[in-house]
């Protein structure tokens, strides 16, 4: 019977400790959000204020994570720098920066990972018989279709791959 009466003390226990801690992650201090981010490495870092936490006296940032991996550094400093130097030129990113409900974290150049299409189309010339354009920004592997309406209904005439050469291409 005193075995019985111990696993139900135990039981009691973890049941309370599991109450206590409950109570604990609901507090402002220990409720946990994120900051996201997504976009495009360009070749510059992210810069992140890290403020001190004024609730609980440490930073405030606890964890960051780039395309769902953790980044493995030191939390503990008011700037934190992120470079993306594992990863190839034009890589899309999302970064996760977790930090509790009770500070912020200041991304400073988020516009870093912005993504802006260079693409464009120069000149464009159509006459009777040809059309000809110009383009600059071309990134990949792409085609171009052409087109043409005929009876209220478009048809395709050509593919052409494009050339993929950003400074500039002529077709």
């Amino acid at each position: 019977m005193l075995f019985v009466v111990m696993i139900v003390n135990k039981r009691c226990l973890i049941i309370y400790l599991i109450a206590a801690l409950g109570v604990l992650s609901g507090s402002k201090a220990f409720a946990q959000q994120m900051i996201k981010l997504t976009g495009v490495w360009q070749g510059n870092p992210i810069f992140i204020q890290n403020p001190i936490n004024e609730t609980t006296g440490q930073f405030c940032i606890t964890d960051i994570f780039i395309n769902g991996d953790r980044l493995n550094m030191d939390y503990k400093r008011s700037a934190i720098e992120i470079d993306f130097a594992s990863f190839d030129l034009y890589t899309p990113v999302t970064i996760n920066i977790k930090h509790p409900e009770s500070c912020k974290p200041n991304v400073l150049n988020a516009e870093a990972i912005r993504f802006y299409s260079a693409f464009k189309f120069t000149e464009v010339i159509l006459n009777d018989t040809t059309l000809t354009w110009y383009t600059r920004g071309e990134k990949g592997l792409g085609q171009y279709t052409v087109e043409r309406l005929y009876a209220d209904s478009w048809n395709a005439m050509e593919e052409l791959p494009s050339k993929n050469n950003f400074t500039g291409s002529s077709y």
